[in-house]
């Protein structure tokens, strides 16, 4: 992941706001987009920062649970079908 240059954009990757004296500029360090404090409000384990919660931003937050929401319901579809009468030989 390649971080976005500062220089680069002169407002907020999620929110469209420019960033000035009270609006600064932070990496998300799953996507590397740049982002305000309020598009990055969250911290959480990210490959790479070892056992440390690192600055995420909402677009990656919201995107982990929604990845996670749907591989719990794909487990909970595979153990609901999975009969134990099926299972068994006679």
């Amino acid at each position: 992941m390649k971080w976005v240059p500062n220089e680069r954009f002169h407002s907020c990757g999620v929110c469209l706001k420019h960033f000035g004296i009270f609006r600064r500029k932070h990496h998300c360090r799953m996507c590397g987009a740049l982002v305000c404090q309020t598009c990055s409000p969250d911290k959480d384990y990210v490959h790479g920062y070892k056992d440390t919660k690192v600055r995420v931003c909402k677009i990656c937050t919201a995107t982990k649970l929604k990845r996670n929401t749907e591989i719990k319901s794909q487990k909970l579809f595979i153990s609901a079908t999975a009969s134990p009468h099926t299972s068994r030989r006679k």
